[in-house]
């Protein structure tokens, strides 16, 4: 059983001419033991050109989640 799990994953998306939407997500993921997990979630997105239209702007989320599994 692993007890540590880390996830990283960057993405690129071009949405207009020569621009470009980048977007960090990271995932941090710790058994406590076989039936509690500990996750941390932290995303970074910057808008698209639609968005940016739209008027929204980057995007920052941080998420804390405790996950019980009886009997895993």
């Amino acid at each position: 059983m692993p007890f540590l799990r880390l996830d990283l994953e960057r993405k690129w998306e071009t949405t207009a001419v020569e621009f470009d939407a980048v977007t960090s997500r990271l995932s941090l993921s710790v058994a406590l033991n076989r039936e509690m997990d500990l996750v941390v979630r932290w995303s970074d997105a910057q808008p698209s050109a639609l968005e940016v239209i739209r008027g929204l702007g980057k995007r920052r989320t941080f998420e804390l989640s405790y996950v019980y599994a009886l009997g895993r």
